[in-house]
């Protein structure tokens, strides 16, 4: 998830302190966490599951996963 500058890259979270807080710890954990929309577009990576999968954030970033639809 690229530095925003001010916009939340967390779907339904508005950016807070808060919410900064909540994408460092979740970009510091090793385990791969994901949020996709019902059409399994990802909304959300942190560098753990970018990593696992083996692209970079801004290419996951709203690009569909066949797997997850």
């Amino acid at each position: 998830m690229p530095d925003s500058g001010g916009a939340s890259a967390l779907p339904g979270v508005r950016d807070t302190m808060d919410a900064r807080v909540l994408r460092r710890v979740l970009d510091a954990l090793d385990l791969p966490i994901f949020v996709t929309d019902a059409q399994g577009r990802f909304l959300y990576l942190n560098q753990a599951a970018c990593l696992a999968l083996g692209k970079s954030r801004e290419d996951l970033l709203g690009a569909r996963n066949a797997w997850l639809a």
